[in-house]
């Protein structure tokens, strides 16, 4: 598999925003740029995408949680992010955003209902994953559309990835649980949770090195 691809992992997109969760508020969602006019900091990056900006499931309001910044990718996290995959020479075939919670396994689109042009194929890789996680610790994802499964979102990574970036196979994983409990997820379900996860993406990396 690595003799065939490459393989980046960004951990953490927004590390100030991460930070600030162990400093001040555990639930914290944004990042943490000021923004003009208001006292309320942070953009929510996964509305910042330059793709459908602005539109459904994003708010312009600086104190929302889903704030999407005052222009699409003004925030340094995903300025960088997108830099970095427009400027590589490589070609990206395989692109996840990893999130928590709700055991999802989220396609393209969130800004809207449609599906994607190539959803039986985004559809068939992610049943592959789907089965594989479920293989480790019996951890049953659904898969579906981020606008289906979740709520509407625009400006988000995954609809950047897929159709700005041109990457064919884009998604975002939403881990574990299914809210019992939620963005605080007890630390010995760390280990079972990355196991599985592991499982996921190897069997979607497989599927992709089956259908170039």
């Amino acid at each position: 598999m690595l003799d065939q691809y490459d393989i980046y992992v960004l951990p953490v997109i927004n590390p100030d925003g991460y930070n600030h969760t162990f400093e001040e508020d555990r639930m914290w969602r944004k990042t943490r740029s000021p923004n003009d006019g208001s006292e309320c900091m942070g953009t929510d990056a996964n509305r910042n995408w330059n793709i459908m900006w602005g539109e459904n499931g994003a708010s312009p309001l600086p104190c929302s949680s889903t704030y999407h910044g005052a222009s699409p990718n003004s925030e340094a996290e995903v300025k960088g992010a997108v830099a970095f995959i427009e400027q590589s020479p490589q070609t990206f075939r395989l692109f996840f955003d990893m999130h928590s919670y709700s055991q999802y396994w989220l396609k393209p689109y969130g800004y809207m209902a449609n599906l994607a042009v190539t959803d039986p194929a985004l559809t068939e890789l992610a049943n592959d994953g789907a089965a594989a996680i479920a293989s480790v610790h019996g951890t049953v994802y659904s898969v579906g559309t981020f606008y289906e499964l979740l709520y509407a979102g625009s400006g988000t990574a995954q609809d950047w990835a897929y159709d700005v970036a041109g990457i064919p196979y884009s998604y975002t994983l939403e881990l574990r649980d299914t809210g019992e409990y939620g963005f605080l997820l007890p630390e010995d379900q760390i280990l079972p949770t990355s196991e599985e996860t592991y499982e996921g993406l190897k069997a979607a990396i497989r599927y992709v090195m089956n259908n170039p």
